[in-house]
């Protein structure tokens, strides 16, 4: 804890001579984000300049239903995803200098969804996205409610991306963005020219989700059985948090910044409680803490915009019989391509060192290598766009693969087809319990 405090107050430090040599006002057009969709977009776009989002101004409120159907791809007479979704999209720029965003989903799960427990026939759940509020005071900006936040410059490998949570049960691979969860959070940017410091604040910090359902189910496919009881010992409010800062500063075409971070692991800790040969196992369910500090930098030129990331982790766990933390060493490089509209390219080559330390590391190597890609390309005058998704794990020879279409039939209703296959070589893999994780869906969406 006592790392990423200092490590904060340090950015601030920095950067405040930064600041000092510049009073010119950022205007809240530039200030604000726009909001980040659930679906994946029909454009999709890499670029080598500093792009500015703004707020949509055609419509402020947006209405959407779907229905997605899935199959498990090992069996197909097994249904994954029987659900019916109904969306609220809402953005209003209020007077001058305050910006609303509402995005959210009500979520009805059929028999057979993989999200339903065992004794469940349908169920009801509402998830935020996006609820909050920005405003602005000369070069200070504020951002209070459910949001997510994306730092760092990789597109699949979250070294410095830490602050929000993914959700694997949705299209994760194909379109990362979509996937983040939304959390409780105050994010205060400082502007200058062009030097910003972001810090971030949550005071009640979420985890990833799995396909199945939330940490309990993802036990479930790691025992390969569903007798046993769990004590979640999720982050309780007042007393878990997270805290982030990011120092990040542009000259032409480059862009360099400096990341601190103390963060709860999104991945959770099982630890069995009960005799190892009880009737019924007991476990209790955790999320340890870790500190980071990072750096990352990107550049571009031409199609090209070349892409660096380095962290290092304080006391990470690592799942094992017994617990194990250790100190982490993690490093990417990459590059993504825009071939002049005709389709994007994005490469990235992730590494992670595991330093010594106590304990045994089961099912992991000391380096962990992965090479990922991602493509894509609109067709039909941009009313059907596709992406490609590949995954290598050097180490182990896992490999990862997920193909998402999409087709707007008209300005209101669109089709989504996506596809994901895990190939787990290795029984030692730390990711052989995803191996049965194919599947599926096909999903009909109305927007009005």
């Amino acid at each position: 804890m006592k790392y990423s405090h200092v490590s904060a107050l340090s950015l601030v430090l920095l950067c405040q001579q930064s600041f000092a040599e510049s009073n010119e006002p950022v205007g809240i057009e530039e200030m604000l984000d726009a909001t980040v969709e659930f679906d994946m977009p029909l454009e999709i776009e890499y670029t080598t300049e500093k792009s500015k989002e703004t707020p949509l101004r055609d419509k402020d409120l947006r209405f959407g239903l779907a229905y997605q159907a899935g199959l498990d791809l090992n069996k197909l007479d097994s249904v994954t995803s029987n659900r019916f979704d109904s969306r609220l999209q809402w953005e209003k720029l209020l007077q001058k200098n305050f910006y609303i965003t509402a995005d959210g989903k009500f979520i009805v799960r059929f028999n057979g969804d993989q999200n339903l427990d065992n004794s469940e026939t349908y169920s009801t759940e509402f998830r935020v996205k996006d609820f909050n509020v920005q405003t602005q005071v000369s070069q200070l900006g504020i951002k209070a409610g459910y949001q997510t936040i994306i730092w760092g410059e990789m597109d699949s490998a979250p070294i410095n991306d830490v602050m929000s949570p993914w959700d694997y049960s949705e299209f994760a691979f194909t379109t990362p963005e979509d996937a983040r969860i939304g959390q409780g959070s105050v994010v205060i940017d400082l502007f200058s020219s062009q030097t910003n410091l972001s810090l971030a604040f949550t005071p009640y910090p979420l985890a990833n989700r799995f396909p199945g359902g939330e940490a309990s189910a993802l036990l479930a496919i790691i025992l390969g059985s569903d007798n046993y009881t769990i004590n979640d010992n999720y982050p309780r409010l007042g007393k878990d948090y997270e805290l982030g800062a990011r120092l990040k500063h542009t000259v032409g075409s480059f862009d360099i910044a400096i990341y601190a971070a103390q963060t709860l692991s999104d991945i959770p800790r099982f630890e069995l409680r009960s005799p190892a040969n009880a009737s019924t196992p007991n476990f209790d369910l955790s999320y340890p803490q870790y500190e980071s500090i990072g750096l990352s930098a990107n550049y571009g030129k031409g199609s090209f915009l070349w892409k660096y990331e380095n962290a290092f982790k304080n006391n990470v766990y690592f799942p094992s019989q017994t617990a194990v933390f250790r100190d982490t060493i993690e490093n990417a490089v990459g590059t993504d391509y825009n071939a002049n509209g005709a389709y994007n390219l994005s490469l990235e080559l992730y590494n992670q060192t595991i330093l010594n330390g106590d304990g045994q590391l089961t099912g992991y190597n000391s380096n962990n290598s992965q090479l990922m890609m991602r493509w894509n390309k609109n067709y039909l005058h941009d009313t059907l766009s596709a992406i490609y998704y590949f995954s290598y794990q050097l180490q182990y020879e896992d490999i990862t693969q997920s193909l998402a279409l999409q087709y707007a039939i008209n300005d209101y209703w669109r089709i989504d087809l996506n596809a994901t296959l895990f190939d787990v070589k290795n029984s030692n893999s730390p990711n052989a319990f995803i191996d049965d994780w194919d599947q599926v869906s096909f999903r009909i969406n109305l927007t009005i």
